[in-house]
């Protein structure tokens, strides 16, 4: 009985041991992981390696140092690879809050050095929440008005989720972060505001059969029949100028004995599951036709 009491103490001190250990262990390396973030983290303080530089010439490749000052940026002769030579002062100051009108409405000076010419300044800035993770901001010039493009004549509701359409005459940017989205998020995102795109029909990203030079149906559906025999799939086939009446746009020539079926031979492709193109190859100097030569009461699909 005694012995087995002095085992079950010996396992307990064994057991604070290896946790003290542990302790010891764990402090060493935090120590250890501060030590090389103050060695190898970035260096603030060399001018070579800034927390951040900015392009002071970004609409002028190969600017020169000169025309770096007169811009009053900072000409920095060794930089790394890839870094810009004509930067901006890392203390230049830029627009900044002037007051807050309403909880999404403000203004803003600008405070610091012109580096482009006259800036505008004060700016009204208007921020509206879209969802929880698109907002829609606008910038205006405080004291002169400017051309708005016209809104549509259909009211547009951002706050919903239906498909919009705008135009706009500005870049747009996609930013993938800090936030931690997904480019595919910041595309559905951007999608559910300017509207969705339209998909083409499945058929349409089949094989298309084309050239020019068919002579007839005939020869149309013999090379439908080889390229089920050799095993190829076909989705569309296209007819190009070669069925036209007097080569004008959106007829066929229904007296030759070549072209007189193509709404049949249509029809016929159309139960093999193959779609087929009319191309109108409308041209600018084509004569106008008399409806005397057109028989407007044949239509085909």
């Amino acid at each position: 009985m005694l012995q087995c009491f002095s085992s079950s103490k010996q396992a307990i001190e064994n057991k604070r041991i290896v946790n003290i250990a542990l302790f010891v262990m764990l402090l060493v390396f935090v120590a250890v992981v501060i030590v090389l973030g103050v060695l190898i983290g970035p260096k603030n303080a060399d001018p070579l390696y800034p927390a951040i530089i900015t392009d002071c010439a970004p609409d002028w490749d190969g600017i020169d140092v000169f025309s770096c000052q007169e811009r009053q940026c900072v000409w920095v002769p060794e930089v790394v690879d890839g870094a810009p030579r004509c930067q901006i002062p890392q203390d230049h100051k830029g627009y900044s809050v002037e007051a807050k009108l309403t909880a999404t409405t403000g203004t803003l000076i600008y405070e610091g050095i012109p580096f482009y010419g006259p800036v505008i300044s004060p700016v009204v800035y208007d921020v509206h929440p879209v969802d929880a993770n698109i907002f829609r901001f606008t910038i205006s010039d405080a004291n002169h008005e400017r051309y708005r493009v016209p809104d549509s004549l259909v009211p547009i509701s951002l706050n919903s989720r239906e498909d919009v359409t705008e135009t706009n005459c500005c870049r747009i940017e996609l930013c993938t972060g800090p936030f931690g989205v997904r480019i595919w998020q910041v595309i559905e995102q951007l999608t559910s505001v300017i509207g969705r795109p339209a998909l083409p029909p499945y058929w349409a990203l089949g094989f298309h059969l084309s050239r020019w030079g068919y002579d007839s149906t005939m020869q149309i559906e013999e090379l439908v029949d080889r390229m089920e025999q050799s095993l190829i799939p076909l989705d569309v086939q296209w007819v190009d100028i070669d069925i036209m009446k007097y080569k004008y746009s959106f007829t066929y020539d229904s007296c030759s004995s070549y072209w007189t079926d193509l709404p049949a031979m249509v029809k016929r492709l159309k139960k093999r599951g193959i779609r087929t193109i009319v191309l109108p190859m409308v041209s600018a100097k084509e004569y106008r036709m008399s409806l005397t030569l057109m028989d407007s009461t044949k239509t085909y699909s």
